[in-house]
This record gives C-alpha cells, sequence and structure tokens, in this order.
C-alpha cells in the first residue's frame, strides 16, 4: 500500500478550441474515431486512460486538435450506446474501465 492514496482527478472540459474541432466533424469521422476506439477494447475490462490515450496516438495525425478529452467523451456516448459496458465513473478516466458490451 502506498503511503499517499491516489486523488481522483476528474477529467477537464473540452477546451474552445477543440470543441470548435469537434463542431467541424463528420458523420463519417465520428463512425471512424468510434471504430477505433472499439479496436482498442477487448472482451476484459481496461482502464478508459488506456484507450483513450491509444486511440488519441493512432488518429493524432488524422485529427491533431483532438485529444484524449474528447476520446473519453467519446467512449461515455459507446456506452450510452451500448457498444460498450462500463465499470466505475467515466468522468474519472483513471478510475474506470470499459469493455466490449457482451
Amino acid at each position: 500500500m502506498t503511503p499517499f492514496p491516489e486523488v481522483p482527478i476528474p477529467n477537464p472540459p473540452i477546451t474552445a478550441e477543440e470543441q470548435a474541432a469537434v463542431d467541424l466533424l463528420t458523420e463519417q469521422d465520428l463512425a471512424t474515431i468510434d471504430a477505433c476506439i472499439l479496436r482498442h477494447c477487448s472482451e476484459r475490462f481496461l482502464k478508459v486512460a488506456r484507450i483513450a490515450i491509444r486511440t488519441e496516438e493512432e488518429l493524432t495525425e488524422r485529427f491533431p486538435k483532438l485529444s484524449h478529452v474528447f476520446y473519453t467523451l467519446r467512449l461515455q456516448y459507446l456506452v450510452d450506446s451500448r457498444y460498450l459496458d462500463a465499470a466505475g465513473n467515466l468522468s474519472l478516466m483513471r478510475f474506470s474501465e470499459v469493455r466490449r458490451a457482451r
């Protein structure tokens, strides 16, 4: 056990610059992003932070103004749409996990 417990830090809000980039995304862009997120998911629970960062790394050239904050919001959308199951509070990406829906 560590002497100092880790304190959950909520995901920051999306910035105005990033929101401007999000507003320009097409349905096809969103489908590409969602497919990438789902490729990084598995049948077992994985940390939201891991999936968001891997998605950001894979898509950074195509969507350079999008960050892990936006990808975490898309993860929430995929949970709400029942493509993914979630455990924990998704607004705390290091303290939540997702897996492909069963």
